[in-house]
């Protein structure tokens, strides 16, 4: 519903709880002016500073800080999660590799490391071994196809050159010059 801007008086729809419409109320209540620290001019916290000056300020840090401390003290259940958050499973990042795999690819867990065997645990074009370094699945970003297993350098040059053979055929004839 509309109704008479408090400021300019024009029938607009108005801000909840200031009786300004959205353009009266920029200017109004969210007042904008020259920080003192940063000189940029954004809305003004306190103190003259803007809020990321305002919130920059080692006391005013120390007061945010202890103030979460506080509210995860009292609450029970956030005590609990951040309990459950310092327990390392030492499994965790070949987890969370099986299942990016899972979702980007569509592979299934044993998959990588099936493939992996068949290359004799080497990049598929370079032949550097990938027992310590870790294997990166090449695809076709067109048909979504899985090519095979590289090293970061190989996968990362194939995509510098977006997998276009023309392209990797003129750099080979520029290397061989």
């Amino acid at each position: 519903m509309k109704a008479p801007c408090a400021r300019c008086r024009l029938e607009r729809h108005l801000k909840p709880k200031s009786g300004l419409c959205a353009s009266c109320y920029v200017t109004e209540v969210a007042k904008t002016a020259q920080c003192v620290k940063c000189t940029e001019v954004r809305k003004i916290q306190g103190k003259g500073l803007c809020r990321r000056c305002y919130l920059a300020q080692p006391e005013v840090r120390a007061r945010k800080n202890e103030a979460r401390r506080r509210r995860y003290q009292e609450n029970p259940v956030r005590r609990a999660a951040a309990a459950l958050n310092k327990i390392k499973d030492p499994n965790a990042p070949q987890l969370q590799a099986n299942r990016n795999r899972r979702f980007f690819y569509g592979m299934a867990p044993g998959q990588f490391e099936e493939m992996l065997a068949d290359q004799d645990h080497k990049c598929w074009i370079c032949k550097t071994s990938l027992i310590e370094a870790r294997g990166h699945v090449d695809h076709c970003h067109k048909t979504g196809k899985i090519r095979g297993i590289l090293c970061r350098l190989c996968n990362g040059g194939l995509g510098f050159f977006r997998d276009n053979p023309e392209s990797l055929a003129a750099a080979i004839r520029y290397l061989a010059r």
